[in-house]
């Protein structure tokens, strides 16, 4: 049972050869020839992947760092690219001051290249040497070089060392200001200076000055505009974190808009789309107050700038258009418009809607399979002040004329083109908020949902049609345009493109389409000669045109459709058992594929085994004649609703998600089945009554049949988290299986992460619960059997609970029997650490001599394993997994 300490790597090399090639290197690095020098420092990188240890990892830069001393500047560059290649690995060092003394040592020579070298290092390994104010002094003293390399490579390290040293910048925050300010320094290097202290952003004091120098750089006039970008970025990390941008610094970002250098446009455009006007109150200017009013200005320079920003991107359009530019360029137009106003119609709404019909005109054109000719499009101004594409047309070729790469990036560029419109149409219409308009976008929304449909399905872009799918119907509901948007669902019925279709199944099973649209899919079906249209549940899942799904979905389909004929008016129990075991069928061969449908089959399951015990109930009770058979019938009767029972239980405590309308009906199957329990338990008991009489259990008397009523849940149940777990030292299996002793104890860990899901729980996990017990057979049954997942879980839930550090007495081994050892489970709890736990568990094994009597005997065994989480309430969630590991009981060996 001992861990073997000789690590290997994937090609299987051991940690002793690690030390030899270490060596081996050290010997290479001592060449005279600097060829083989550059070779062997080249080579550390590959060692440290391999061989991750301290062990290793430290001594090697050690190595590093003398031969950093001795060496040429050329070596000394290539020593340094090491650093910057390992710097997962530095943190491993144990001596990290050992080897800033041999680093310093190169630091305060005379030569300035090596110089710049050993602040090219200390950048590199800021990781560990931010701390050291040796490290921070010696970077601090460089900037007094005239050498520029030295001072490039200063402002580098500087850089380096804020990223893990925030302390760092009030040290040299007047050395950084100053140099920054001199003109007589290389723009590039003043630029990366200006850039390094966005680090001040955290610090109040330090971000409030660094607003004015950013001012001040960027409104010199000699400035160059490299500096100039880097004063706005810098400017813009210390803005937003404390305050919105003001008027007048919008005003100050709208010079860069009609910048020639994109990145300039970018960031400037980037700090507008944060910017939300308000129209002063009448009280400020009234008031004379100089700090509020000095705020105030006017808007129109702003509004000038960006539109005529927007006009210069709409030609591009055949081009390199810039749709995040342009989409910021609008929304800051719109917010202007929203807080000043508009004389007539909004710009910003024109600009919106005019750029949507565009690219939709676009994209319908690909859709038929014809190729619009790009190369000209213009827009116009008309005397009503409407904007309008011109050109345009379709090119002779059509898209089957052009090759696959060609079609296929012009198809998705002009997909993505048609969703930023489409959205900016609705952002532009949530922040106008005038009348009409919020129509208008739906009708824009309803437009693009039937080109995507008319469209063929582009490799790569099914996530993100559904992702727009998603929030412009959402967006319709909030805004209660839905109607717009659900009047052309008729059309879409006829379409192509499976991901619309999978949106109008996402809206019908949530209840959200009228009696007219299932009217049209109905005609629709009956036009297709497909099935006829039945009422309920049955007739939600016929109409639907599957045929057009994918196997999934077909699959899926056809499970509910069978699911709904079993739920039908039929009273033949054998029917409906069938019918319940296809639908039960087909959702196991979905969930074995690992697309989550183990809550509807658990579902199912209780569903029919409730339905055939009812019915038996039901035949027991008919009986008019009294036999002694019935007695036992009735216990029968008693012990398959206590099971059902904990199987509804484990259900309850097995998925955190269910809705409530799912939770009701499970509480109505719990009160059905005490009420039948109670009712067969007194029929039992009565027995004497029974033989005095000629009837059998009052069949007045009849238990609730709840209906089932299907919750938003059982369609789409959210993912429950998942533990991924393994015991240390790790239990074998066959002939590896551990072996232990007799009347002894088990000693192990369960360690595991916690794979949490992406939406929000309903309660916050505090602790994991992990039960174990000794079982003679392995685990029985797969994940979707329900019975024996229940079975298994009614154990950990008799579970003896250990508190932490509360050892399991020695010689309660000795004492008790044989039997009580099988079966008998204990829970051990640890608190999670962010996403990982270790629990430690102790298990009591029986003592073999007291049965096999004094003969050498091995007993196979298993060790059973269940985890639950335990939220702050204190419920526990018994979300899995359960484990079973092969454990071999011995008397030939010694505890």
């Amino acid at each position: 049972m001992a861990l073997s300490n000789h690590h290997a790597d994937a090609s299987g090399h051991t940690a002793d050869w690690a030390f030899k090639h270490l060596f081996k290197l050290e010997s290479e690095c001592r060449s005279p020839a600097l060829a083989a020098q550059v070779q062997a420092v080249g080579q550390f990188p590959k060692l440290f992947d391999q061989f991750p240890f301290p062990t290793l990892v430290g001594p090697a830069f050690l190595k590093l760092g003398d031969l950093f001393c001795g060496s040429p500047n050329s070596l000394r560059y290539h020593i340094a690219q090491v650093f910057s290649a390992s710097q997962n690995h530095l943190q491993h060092i144990t001596y990290t001051e050992e080897l800033l003394r041999r680093v310093l040592v190169v630091l305060y020579s005379n030569d300035p290249i090596a110089r710049a070298l050993a602040l090219r290092l200390v950048g590199n390994a800021s990781i560990v040497f931010a701390r050291y104010p040796e490290a921070q002094h010696g970077v601090l003293l460089r900037y007094q070089s005239t050498h520029p390399l030295e001072i490039a490579a200063a402002v580098y390290a500087t850089e380096s060392l804020l990223k893990y040293s925030p302390a760092f910048l009030a040290v040299v925050w007047e050395t950084v200001i100053a140099k920054a300010s001199d003109s007589r320094i290389l723009d590039s290097v003043r630029a990366q200076l200006i850039r390094s202290l966005r680090h001040a952003a955290p610090n109040l004091q330090l971000s409030v000055l660094l607003y004015s120098h950013c001012c001040d750089w960027i409104d010199h006039p000699d400035n160059t505009l490299v500096v100039k970008e880097a004063a706005l970025a810098a400017w813009s990390a210390v803005i937003q974190p404390h305050n919105e941008l003001k008027d007048r610094d919008a005003e100050r970002a709208s010079r860069f808009v009609l910048h020639d250098l994109e990145s300039t446009r970018r960031a400037a455009l980037a700090l507008l789309g944060t910017w939300k006007p308000k129209r002063p109150s009448a009280d400020i200017v009234v008031s004379g107050d100089v700090e509020a009013a000095d705020n105030i200005l006017d808007v129109g320079s702003i509004k000038e700038r960006l539109v005529e920003f927007i006009r210069l991107q709409l030609p591009r359009l055949a081009g390199d258009f810039d749709f995040r530019c342009t989409r910021l360029a609008v929304v800051a137009l719109a917010r202007v418009e929203a807080s000043y106003g508009s004389s007539g119609i909004p710009e910003s709404w024109l600009f919106a809607e005019a750029l949507c019909k565009w690219t939709l005109h676009v994209f319908s054109s690909l859709g038929k399979g014809d190729v619009p000719m790009l190369e000209y499009a213009q827009v116009t101004t008309t005397g009503a002040g409407e904007y309008r594409f011109c050109g345009g047309g379709v090119h002779p070729n059509s898209l089957r004329d052009l090759n696959g790469v060609a079609a296929l990036k012009l198809t998705s560029t002009s997909l993505r083109h048609l969703v930023y419109s489409t959205m900016l149409v609705v952002n532009i219409a949530s922040i106008l908020r005038q009348p009409g308009q919020a129509l208008l976008a739906a009708a824009a929304v309803a437009s693009s949902w039937k080109a995507i449909s008319y469209s063929r399905e582009c490799a790569g872009f099914g996530r993100y049609i559904k992702r727009f799918l998603e929030a412009s119907w959402i967006w319709c509901r909030r805004a209660g345009v839905e109607d717009t948007l659900l009047s052309s669902f008729g059309d879409i019925l006829e379409m192509t493109n499976v991901h619309v279709y999978d949106a109008v199944i996402a809206i019908a099973l949530k209840n959200q389409l009228s009696d007219c649209f299932v009217t049209r899919c109905s005609q629709a079906v009956a036009k297709s000669n497909h099935a006829s249209v039945l009422n309920g549940m049955q007739g939600l899942f016929k109409v639907l045109p599957t045929y057009r799904f994918s196997y999934e979905f077909q699959e899926w389909f056809d499970a509910m459709a069978f699911l709904a004929d079993a739920e039908g008016p039929c009273e033949n129990i054998e029917h409906y058992s069938d019918f319940v075991d296809s639908s039960l069928c087909a959702l196991r061969v979905l969930d074995k594929e690992s697309l989550g449908y183990m809550f509807q089959i658990f579902i199912i399951q209780i569903r029919k085994e409730l339905v055939l015990l009812l019915h038996d109930w039901r035949k027991r009770a008919s009986t008019h004649q009294f036999h002694p058979s019935l007695v036992l019938i009735a216990r029968l009767l008693i012990e398959r609703a206590r099971d059902l029972e904990e199987r509804v239980k484990y259900v309850i405590d097995a998925f955190l998600s269910i809705d409530h309308t799912m939770k009701h009906w499970l509480e109505r199957v719990l009160a059905t089945l005490n009420t039948l329990s109670t009712i067969t338990t007194n029929a039992s008991v009565a027995s004497t009554n029974l033989l005095d009489s000629d009837q059998g259990i009052d069949a007045a008397v009849v238990p609730e049949n709840p209906k089932f009523t299907p919750g938003p849940s059982f369609f789409s149940l959210p993912p429950n988290p998942l533990i991924d777990i393994q015991t240390r030292p790790s239990f074998g299996s066959g002939d590896g299986a551990v072996v232990v002793a007799s009347a002894s104890q088990l000693h192990f860990i369960v360690e595991g992460f916690v794979k949490f899901p992406k939406h929000r729980l309903p309660v916050s996990m505090q602790r994991v619960r992990v039960v174990a017990w000794l079982s003679q057979r392995p685990r029985q049954g797969s994940d979707q059997d329900l019975p024996s997942c229940a079975k298994y879980n009614a154990v950990a839930r008799t579970a003896r609970v250990i508190l932490a550090g509360t050892p399991i007495p020695a010689n309660s081994v000795v004492e008790n029997g044989y039997d009580e050892h099988w079966d008998t489970a204990l829970a051990f709890e640890t608190a999670l650490d962010g996403n990982y736990f270790a629990c430690p568990c102790t298990i009591s094994l029986p003592r073999l001599d007291s049965v096999y009597g004094h003969f050498d005997t091995t007993l196979n065994a298993h060790v059973h394993i269940m985890c639950a989480l335990v939220d702050s309430t204190n419920r526990i969630w018994w979300l899995g997994p359960h484990n079973s590991y092969p454990l071999s009981i011995s008397t030939t060996i010694k505890s």
